[in-house]
């Protein structure tokens, strides 16, 4: 027999008593019995952000430490209120309350807390408070639930016919919320409407929004974390089709959706009459105006950056004075390669379906964005194709096509900041007093109220420069 083995049987008792004292200290430290102790969290207060009372909350993650060397009793874990509406998943379990958790030496666990507040008749937000409290032998320790509720009055997948909407509880829609032919919908100033996603709003009736400079209304997505302040595509857009009736938005604000408004539809050529005032769309994934055959007057209105082309015009009429169109991109998406600010076709895709241009004016206007080329000119022959440019700051390389007089081309209107939607011009801006002084004076107040009359001549876009005294 060999050396090695000689050896390894002379040596196998000691191998065998090391082994078997190496797994009896793994067992009992593994086995050992769990102790009362002190504990801690990565916060002592859980809040949410304002919530619908029909919504449940983004999830939040509380981490639970046991700073001790010993595996730490928990003796129970519970809600002081199980009525608010907070909802507790600690180690998987739900159901609360919960006994004799064991959270092993030095180590932490993760509790996930959700808010799925119940519906109350106030009309305000209001706040829902609750405690989850911990009890280990003698320490015990709760951390705060507070979450800001909202009731809301809510349409899912709804036909209504003539009704009028107030400043009380903010409206949230699900789906498609549809205003039928021959009725109209009356949006009154301060309210805000809340768009689940992918929900729009489709007006076959009448639309008759009555905002103000101090209380516009607001339509946006139902995410209000503000992570989602800037995220485009959130929602799906208003399409207004009905052509019986003119349509009127006057201080309005529409942000973060696929695409604003749609006017009309690419397959009829009923036209839709509409008047947009003192109105900013923004931040669209797609676009923030499409029009088809439509017949619109806008003042005072800001369409601003989008993934694509934000101001599509597909045959029709249109007059757009002081109105700002600029395209830097929405938030986080960035542009499409051929996206323009605005187009101006006499035909529609697919088919293409002839639509016929019949005027497209646009007066003391910015017209900018981050491409060389921010306007594009589709003219097919056999249809009208007309428009004019007066008193507008373009941006566009080429300006053989641009038809009109007293523009000026490519030269940076300065905006304070385009990329956060602050289209206001500073000192130096070419644009300041470059405008038509008859056309300024048919819209003698800004979008920020301000008068464009009181010097030598108004500024072009939405916004009149006010200086500092």
């Amino acid at each position: 027999m060999s050396q090695f083995y000689k050896y390894f049987f002379k040596s196998l008792p000691c191998i065998i008593a090391l082994c078997f004292i190496l797994l009896t200290s793994c067992e009992r430290e593994a086995f050992q019995s769990s102790r009362s102790g002190n504990f801690s969290f990565s916060t002592d207060t859980v809040m949410f952000d304002t919530i619908f009372t029909d919504l449940g909350t983004p999830t939040y993650k509380l981490l639970l430490k046991n700073p001790n060397n010993f595996n730490l009793r928990i003796d129970s874990v519970y809600l002081a209120d199980t009525q608010k509406g907070f909802i507790v998943n600690v180690n998987g379990l739900s159901s609360l309350p919960l006994k004799n958790l064991s959270l092993g030496a030095n180590d932490s666990l993760y509790i996930f807390i959700q808010a799925f507040i119940p519906p109350t008749q106030e009309d305000a937000s209001f706040t829902n408070e609750d405690s989850l409290i911990f009890v280990s032998g003698n320490t015990n320790k709760k951390v705060r639930l507070i979450a800001f509720g909202q009731n809301t009055i809510h349409f899912r997948d709804q036909n209504i016919k003539t009704q009028e909407w107030i400043n009380s509880k903010p409206y949230l829609i699900y789906g498609t919320l549809t205003v039928d032919s021959g009725h109209k919908l009356t949006i009154n100033e301060g309210v805000k409407v809340y768009f689940h996603r992918n929900a729009k709003l489709l007006v076959n009736g009448a639309i008759d929004v009555k905002g103000s400079f101090l209380h516009p209304v607001k339509f946006r997505s139902d995410r209000l974390e503000k992570d989602y302040d800037t995220l485009p595509g959130q929602w799906g857009g208003i399409i207004i089709r009905g052509t019986h009736d003119n349509h009127s938005l006057n201080y309005a604000v529409i942000r973060n959706a696929t695409t604003g408004i749609v006017f009309g539809d690419y397959k009829n050529d009923a036209v839709v009459k509409a008047e947009v005032k003192n109105t900013i769309i923004a931040n669209m994934a797609y676009s923030s105006v499409i029009a088809y055959q439509a017949n619109i007057t806008a003042n005072n209105t800001v369409l601003a950056n989008t993934g694509n082309t934000t101001c599509f015009l597909y045959g029709g009429e249109y007059t757009f004075t002081h109105c700002t169109f600029a395209n830097y991109g929405a938030r986080e998406i960035p542009r499409s390669v051929d996206s323009k600010t605005l187009k101006l076709s006499n035909y529609a895709e697919p088919g293409p379906i002839a639509k016929d241009l019949i005027n497209a004016n646009f007066i003391n206007s910015i017209i900018y964005g981050s491409n060389q080329n921010e306007i594009q000119l589709l003219n097919k022959t056999g249809s009208r194709f007309r428009y004019n440019f007066e008193n507008c700051l373009i941006h566009n390389s080429d300006i053989s096509q641009i038809l009109g007089s007293n523009n000026v081309f490519n030269k940076s209107p300065k905006f304070i900041s385009s990329l956060k939607e602050n289209f206001r011009i500073d000192s130096l801006s070419p644009a300041k007093n470059a405008g038509n002084i008859t056309y300024g004076s048919q819209v003698p107040f800004d979008l920020d109220n301000n008068p464009r009359t009181t010097d030598a001549a108004p500024d072009m876009g939405a916004y009149e420069r006010k200086e500092k005294q």
